[in-house]
């Protein structure tokens, strides 16, 4: 319902048919009663669809990564963003890249994700294999790095939420068991994430390496860290913060 103040060419507020009365700048001001479209392209779907499953996944995993590994991206000032800003937007570069291993560009797929982002050598998986006891055993590449760079291994369900995180592990162990059955492999994508512990200070991180079973191809699936960084910095849109390297240098 409309309120005129005084007649229809005196002032008002709300709407009258196809117009729209209202104040802009101490001004009457009357215009076009627009109605805001929502168009349900297959893009705009897709594009809705990978933002929402990144935020309920970047949700439970707040506490265990998003918040401690990610402020460090985080800007303030007039164009001001938080941790789990900048672990969305990293996410939805690498997941939108027709070079990254995976489900189609512009999926969710838990096998791409990026828990942790920097500088330090990944630790690039290379198989799911069966540890001869119907277990499953992820490997990863141990060269790059330091043999004693720190490894935890993040067992991820479907929709990215961590339901296992093993830790106490090396680059050079080269190797580690999970708490998955063989048989189930495919329910699963594993995160092999190096760090590098600093005193009084963060950890240096890395663009890590995933690996997930394809049942349908029944293969493996690797996505590398080095295609998940080569993804990011071609989508970079030249304000998306520094990349802290080995030595701590800013790239």
């Amino acid at each position: 319902m409309a309120i005129l103040d005084r007649g229809i060419l005196g002032g008002g507020r709300n709407a009258v048919g196809t117009v729209v009365m209202t104040k802009w700048r101490g001004k009457d001001v009357i215009r076009a009663r627009v109605t805001p479209t929502n168009p349900q392209t297959a893009a705009q779907t897709t594009q809705r669809d990978l933002f929402a499953q990144l935020t309920r996944a970047g949700s439970s995993l707040m506490d265990g990564f998003v918040r401690p590994y990610w402020r460090r991206f985080a800007r303030s000032g007039r164009n001001a963003t938080t941790a789990f800003n900048e672990f969305v937007r990293a996410n939805v570069r690498v997941m939108r890249s027709d070079a990254v291993p995976g489900t189609d560009a512009g999926t969710f797929d838990a096998a791409q994700m990026l828990l942790t982002r920097g500088g330090l050598a990944p630790a690039e998986p290379t198989s799911l294999a069966d540890d001869g006891a119907g277990a499953t055993l992820v490997t990863w590449d141990p060269a790059g790095g330091q043999p004693d760079d720190a490894i935890a291994v993040v067992v991820a369900g479907p929709d990215g939420a961590a339901v296992d995180i093993i830790t106490g592990l090396t680059r050079a162990d080269g190797q580690a068991a999970l708490g998955v059955p063989f048989a189930d492999r495919a329910m699963y994508a594993v995160h092999v994430v190096p760090y590098r512990p600093v005193a009084g200070g963060e950890p240096k991180l890395a663009f890590h390496g995933s690996v997930r079973y394809d049942a349908d191809a029944a293969a493996d699936v690797v996505v590398s860290g080095a295609s998940k960084r080569a993804a990011f910095q071609a989508a970079r849109d030249g304000d998306a913060g520094p990349v802290p390297d080995e030595a701590g240098a800013l790239v």
